[in-house]
């Protein structure tokens, strides 16, 4: 579930985040296991989790090499990123982190 207060710009990463720990078979798996009891995750494995489902969302959301592709190809310059945001929907910040 989505927090209502999350910033709009911010909605689609975060809907891709929580589809990646659907789609990533492991991880799948171990949520419908620990789903229906009070066990919880180690912190370090829920930590891994975490940064394998924000991976799993730029990869889609910047279309694997895409972005980067098409960044590359264009002048050096701030603009560019900042241009390509509405395409990806992406945030701008999330843009300069991918190239």
């Amino acid at each position: 579930m989505i927090d209502r207060k999350a910033p709009k710009p911010r909605i689609p990463f975060i809907k891709l985040h929580e589809a990646g720990h659907g789609t990533l078979p492991h991880q799948s798996k171990i949520y419908q296991l620990i789903h229906d009891c009070e066990k919880t995750l180690d912190h370090e494995i829920a930590d891994l989790f975490e940064r394998e489902a924000n991976v799993f969302a730029s990869e889609v959301l910047f279309q694997g090499e895409g972005f980067s592709v098409e960044a590359h190809g264009q002048s050096f310059g701030i603009k560019v990123p900042m241009a390509l945001a509405k395409k990806y929907g992406a945030r701008t910040i999330q843009l300069f982190v991918a190239t």
